[in-house]
């Protein structure tokens, strides 16, 4: 093996998390969880081989943390309890294949099409257009902002009660953060 790939097995910490290696699955926008939002068999066998291959870390496709922060249909969510079991099947999935997981959460901000996602607007820091989107969002009052900071941190802690190894916060492109 060359002095190059040698780092790519070399273990990375990040926080508290050990990682035996640095190939990773980034997180993407699977696009596989039902249409509220809840983990499906569907989803499971998208991550199925990545973990069985043995990535060291998965990085999940965005979830959303709250239902305003949602940018495209059969994305996961990790927004209420009640997704809580489902999230849990998904560690535990990675988990048994000796794969570490972190759940990549979101809050698409302006980055969303309002009426494809039954939004009445976009919600950003300012009313600046969204160019690709061509979307005019509305600033957020002080109670959304708050709002939206407290369902971080309970998408994190519904995240950490499931089993995942840690979160991500999404945060470029225009979403929120």
């Amino acid at each position: 093996m060359s002095m190059e790939a040698d780092v790519l097995v070399e273990p990375l910490t990040i926080g508290r998390l050990r990682v035996p290696g640095r190939v990773f699955k980034a997180a993407t926008a699977e696009t596989r969880a039902s249409a509220d939002g809840f983990v499906t068999d569907e989803l499971l066998a998208f991550y199925e081989p990545i973990a069985k291959a043995g990535t060291p870390l998965i990085i999940t496709g965005n979830m959303y943390v709250n239902a305003a922060g949602k940018q495209a249909p059969r994305m996961c969510g990790a927004d209420h309890d009640d997704k809580i079991p489902g999230l849990r099947r998904l560690a535990d999935l990675v988990h048994a294949r000796g794969t570490h997981i972190l759940a990549q959460l979101n809050h698409c901000g302006r980055q969303v099409i309002p009426a494809a996602m039954g939004l009445e607007s976009a919600l950003s820091a300012s009313n600046v257009l969204e160019k690709t989107l061509c979307t005019k969002p509305r600033p957020l009052t002080r109670t959304e902002i708050d709002n939206v900071i407290e369902d971080f941190a309970a998408a994190a802690e519904r995240c950490f009660k499931a089993g995942f190894d840690g979160v991500q916060i999404h945060a470029a492109h225009g979403y929120l953060i």
